[in-house]
């Protein structure tokens, strides 16, 4: 019998699981309810390595599609890793192709360098999560070296009655054990943690950003002193209500005090309206949603604070962006012109920023690489398809290469809406940047075509005397990410 099969029986089990969990409410004694809990964790255990063993499976079955249209897989070593493997299985897990790719790297780890972990969970003793902590820590470490360390570690589990250390003291254990069985590993692992240093941003809510950073101590170190030093004189004279809060003010103060910035607004209309209303912004408590601050989604900032910029010269107003009136796509370049046809392979600067303006990323299911490192690929190739905006999405380089594999086609909207088929049949779609907030558009119910498109002969290839080199990826020069919306009002990145 298929897998596919045999896992219909095993929802049922765990439903009724649950359903005689419900049912022992008020029935159950404490020492009954915590013997379930270890009973259940122990069945997550078995099912984390249940998906380990198959998700490495997954990665190693190759779709190879015949003439004939039907589709043909081959099955490599456990251990090979097929590339649009986490495209196929993202949706699978409902995360993204960036979490289905890690967790398809961990799974194979584990079935191939540290099996007697991926034992462990079979057995129920390990979970999945501390069984990863030690598999990333033996990542650098020779196959030999990490087999010996993970021996070593099974086997204390085995003479203290289980794995009792929670993922904190296991991942130093795992760390010193290995510096033990392989020294010279603690040299090569502090030279390279050097090389790690780097701040990054995320998007903690449409009011704060969340900034994460690794620096050598001995410059964090005095860094640090600078910012607590002048947070501490900003917080006495009753700046903010906490310490933290100063820290906060005080590192924004030393950063910006450096240099200067203008912020460009762009009133954002709908097709085809050609005078655009601009709001009102007050000097009061309110606020005012952007987008393009920096990034590709909106965010929340006081009109008191946009309304300062605009006096004080540091934010001004300029050319108004078209927009699709459903999605909200842009149909013009940041400085208001539209774009047409070019008869060339590489797109002009100005229609690399309208691009810029709509996609504001790459334009895969799921992905989340940031325009900046795409590529811009012709959706139907060059020059059977033109260089224009109706032909042209953007790509990072991986999912640019995957789009050229067999049985993957992609089609795209006159309203920005991409359309992409997967070798299994699957169909997803991912929408432009809205820059009216006011799509109507339902991307479960696309108004493109139900079948993917017949593929199109064409070469996507410039004459060999006008080859770029490697597309148009890191070479072309970074335009405005999606602009900033105040209702109609959006500007451009700093």
């Amino acid at each position: 019998m298929m897998w596919g099969m045999d896992l219909h029986p095993l929802t049922a089990a765990a439903a009724g699981a649950y359903a005689a969990a419900r049912a022992g409410r008020g029935r159950l004694g404490l020492g009954e309810v915590l013997d379930a809990v270890s009973a259940l964790q122990a069945a997550r255990n078995v099912l984390d390595a249940c998906e380990a063993e198959l998700l490495a499976q997954a990665g190693a079955i190759e779709l190879l599609p015949e003439e004939d249209g039907t589709t043909r897989e081959v099955h490599h070593v456990v251990g090979h890793q097929e590339m649009d493997a986490p495209e196929l299985v993202a949706p699978r897990l409902g995360v993204s192709v960036h979490v289905a790719a890690s967790r398809l790297s961990r799974a194979v780890s584990l079935v191939t360098r540290t099996p007697q972990l991926l034992e462990e969970m079979a057995a129920g003793r390990l979970d999945g999560f501390r069984a990863r902590v030690v598999a990333e820590e033996l990542d650098d470490a020779p196959a030999a070296v990490a087999a010996t360390v993970v021996a070593e570690l099974v086997a204390r589990a085995e003479q203290v009655g289980g794995w009792r250390e929670s993922a904190g003291p296991l991942r130093r254990r795992a760390a010193s054990t290995l510096t033990r069985v392989d020294a010279s590993l603690a040299r090569v692992r502090a030279e390279r943690e050097r090389a790690r240093r780097g701040l990054t941003r995320r998007v903690e809510s449409s009011s704060l950003d969340a900034w994460e950073g690794c620096y050598p101590v001995e410059d964090a170190r005095r860094a640090w002193d600078a910012i607590d030093t002048l947070a501490r004189r900003i917080h006495a004279d009753g700046g903010t209500d906490t310490l933290t809060q100063a820290r906060a003010d005080a590192h924004m103060q030393l950063l910006l005090g450096q240099v200067t910035t203008v912020i460009h607004l762009h009133p954002a209309i709908a097709a085809p309206t050609t005078a655009p209303a601009l709001p009102l912004i007050g000097e009061g408590e309110g606020v005012v949603e952007l987008s393009g601050f920096g990034g590709t989604g909106s965010c929340t900032i006081p009109a008191r604070w946009l309304a300062a910029a605009l006096t004080d010269g540091s934010a001004v107003l300029a050319a108004p962006i078209t927009c699709h009136p459903d999605t909200g796509a842009a149909l013009t370049t940041p400085t208001g012109e539209p774009t047409g046809v070019e008869e060339r392979y590489r797109p002009s600067t100005r229609l690399r920023a309208q691009i810029g303006l709509r996609d504001a990323g790459c334009r895969f299911p799921g992905c989340t690489i940031a325009y900046r490192f795409c590529d811009l690929d012709h959706v139907r190739p060059w020059p059977t398809g033109p260089t224009a905006p109706d032909n042209l999405i953007a790509l990072c380089r991986r999912h640019h290469r995957l789009k050229q594999r067999p049985g993957w086609r992609v089609h795209l909207d006159p309203d920005g809406t991409t359309h992409w088929w997967a070798p299994d049949g699957q169909h997803h779609t991912t929408a432009p940047i809205d820059h009216l907030a006011t799509t109507r558009t339902p991307l479960n119910a696309p108004a493109g075509p139900e079948q993917p498109p017949a593929e199109e002969k064409g070469t996507d290839q410039q004459p060999p005397e006008q080859q770029p080199p490697e597309q148009q990826g890191p070479e072309q020069p970074s335009p405005p990410e999606a602009p900033a919306r105040s209702r109609t009002v959006e500007f451009d990145d700093p």
